[in-house]
């Protein structure tokens, strides 16, 4: 039950694997994720701009861990990193 009162609250999306790192999205229309996605309570869309920059991308491409395919694996331990 706690999962479906998190889920209507705005919130930034990312998942656990992708071909870009800077992959983050805004949802506020209360969509689920999968087991392999990552999220952040907050409708700030100002973090979310700061998530999806330039600078992040280069700080995350040489933090995450690639997969095969050249697919990076975002974990929130590497998230939560981030300056």
């Amino acid at each position: 039950m706690h999962t479906m009162k998190c889920s209507r609250k705005p919130k930034i999306l990312w998942p656990g694997i992708s071909a870009e790192v800077t992959a983050f999205t805004f949802d506020e229309k209360g969509y689920y994720g999968n087991d392999n996605s990552h999220l952040i309570i907050s409708g700030d869309m100002y973090l979310l701009g700061v998530l999806n920059s330039t600078l992040m991308r280069f700080f995350l491409k040489n933090l995450c861990d690639k997969v095969q395919g050249d697919f990076y694996r975002l974990k929130i331990s590497y998230i939560e990193q981030m300056p």
